[in-house]
């Protein structure tokens, strides 16, 4: 399923999150505890992550 990010709230589920990367549960973790991908944790085991540090994360890895 194909899930574009402008479509998405401003705040994203890591399940979001993994959707739009089109990548697994591990790599998706893996960013946000790295903080390459900022995000708020709203417990110990739940994340908030804000749409603008997706795009963000998204030009930096195209080099812009």
């Amino acid at each position: 399923m194909s899930v574009r990010l402008e479509d998405l709230p401003d705040v994203l589920t890591p399940k979001e999150l993994q959707m739009v990367l089109r990548c697994g549960k591990n790599q998706v973790y893996a960013l946000l505890h790295s903080g390459e991908i900022p995000s708020i944790r709203t417990s110990p085991h739940r994340f908030k992550i804000p749409k603008a540090a997706v795009q963000q994360y998204l030009m930096r890895a195209a080099g812009r």
